[in-house]
């Protein structure tokens, strides 16, 4: 699959989890804020969710559950692995995220497992 990198973020564009390969490292704070920020620009201004975002040969996958939202970039045409793949991540992770007022506690036994979870989740589906 051509997952190339995974970012699960709160609506504030705060990075709760980045899954980068060496070939894209760009800090995930400033990739959160542009995934927040579009995502953001959307809901307001057309009153849509942004689903994905086609590049020349990649793509933005965004997922949104609640308050988190998981983004994944890809390999262009993995539109269906990729979708079946931010349903598994969101289904899997949905626990491990709390609530608490208007933040998000990730502490790093969470942060532990999410990335266990999603390790598990690349390494099973095909």
């Amino acid at each position: 699959m051509g997952v190339r990198n995974i970012w699960i973020l709160n609506d504030n564009g705060i990075p709760l989890y980045a899954r980068m390969t060496k070939d894209i490292k760009e800090d995930p704070v400033l990739v959160s804020g542009f995934i927040c920020a579009i995502s953001a620009f959307a809901k307001s201004i057309i009153g849509d969710e942004i689903k994905s975002i086609k590049l020349k040969k990649h793509t933005f996958h965004v997922k949104r559950c609640g308050e988190i939202i998981v983004a994944v970039l890809s390999d262009v045409n993995e539109e269906e692995k990729i979708e079946r793949l931010l349903s598994k991540i969101v289904e899997e992770l949905s626990d491990i995220f709390r609530y608490e007022k208007t933040s998000f506690i990730v502490n790093s036994n969470s942060s532990r497992k999410i990335k266990k979870k999603i390790w598990e989740i690349l390494n099973n589906t095909k």
